[in-house]
């Protein structure tokens, strides 16, 4: 697998769409959800919006901080559905919405008495930042702070998420590299089924809880290689850990939210990632992994 000099960026994009928390890549377009935003917006493969789907009714384009639901984590299905997840880090975040690419229905569901029993159990802090879907599997993951200074990964079987009221989970503390010195909360998921790679986002941001935005420090990219080998034992440790700034001086004071795969050729991986510039406007990057 690749590390920082193995990579590149080609495309650096900023648009005037707010608060970016997730990316999906779909029928040869990005989708786009910010944590604040009204609209799922769609992308055309040079970043040109091309199309806009209604999430949430407010209106003002950007919803304020105490009534927004805090989209933070897109993930698609093989049947071509994308989940629209929210934090959980408050009750009006509890919820998560899926919309059918195929006919653009969008339908609203409540993780309320999932993100209850997750609190009770183990994670008083939830923040749910990222999401992917692996096998039988909803791979959440939980961004922790100063306050908080945990990451975890919650496995929840997709099949009782309809047939339970609550359904099962498995939660896996996520160890830091050891490259990293001060706490990176996570961010973003991506899984390559193919390749049993997990790719995450993380960033580093002062502050202490699951609410307030703080000073922008670093982002990077943890690998997990041979994920499904790992993900069902006590805690997991990345494999490798890319700093995003050793790739390039323009990802410096971006805080990575996101990470989908476009495509992979024969010697890279192809994704998008996106940055909520805190300002109501996002940052889009593709970058290239290379492979081994």
């Amino acid at each position: 697998m690749g590390c920082g000099v193995s990579s590149k960026l080609n495309a650096v994009k900023t648009i005037p769409y707010p608060s970016s928390s997730g990316v999906e890549y779909a029928q040869h377009q990005f989708y786009v959800m910010g944590d604040d935003a009204t609209v799922l917006l769609v992308l055309d493969h040079h970043l040109n919006t091309i199309d806009s789907l209604p999430i949430v009714a407010y209106p003002v384009h950007r919803i304020p901080k105490d009534k927004k639901p805090d989209i933070e984590a897109l993930a698609l299905t093989t049947n071509q559905q994308l989940w629209m997840i929210g934090s959980g880090a408050t009750p009006q975040r509890n919820n998560y919405w899926i919309a059918d690419l195929a006919n653009k229905k969008i339908s609203q569901h409540s993780f309320e008495k999932l993100y209850a029993a997750i609190k009770e159990k183990a994670i008083s802090a939830l923040n749910i930042e990222g999401a992917t879907f692996m096998s039988e599997s909803l791979l959440l993951a939980n961004r922790g702070h100063h306050g908080f200074p945990f990451n975890h990964f919650v496995k929840i079987d997709t099949a009782s998420i309809q047939h339970q009221k609550i359904p099962s989970f498995q939660i896996i503390p996520i160890q830091l590299p050891s490259a990293i010195t001060h706490f990176s909360g996570i961010s973003g998921l991506c899984y390559s089924p193919t390749d049993d790679v997990l790719f995450a986002t993380a960033s580093t941001e002062e502050t202490n809880n699951s609410l307030d935005d703080g000073a922008i420090g670093k982002s990077y990219i943890w690998i997990f290689e041979n994920f499904s080998h790992f993900i069902n034992t006590n805690s997991i440790l990345p494999t490798h850990c890319i700093d995003l700034e050793t790739v390039d001086n323009r990802f410096k004071a971006h805080k990575i939210e996101s990470i989908c795969l476009e495509k992979k050729t024969a010697n890279y991986y192809h994704f998008l990632l996106a940055a909520d510039n805190d300002n109501g406007q996002s940052t889009l990057f593709k970058l290239a992994l290379k492979k081994d």
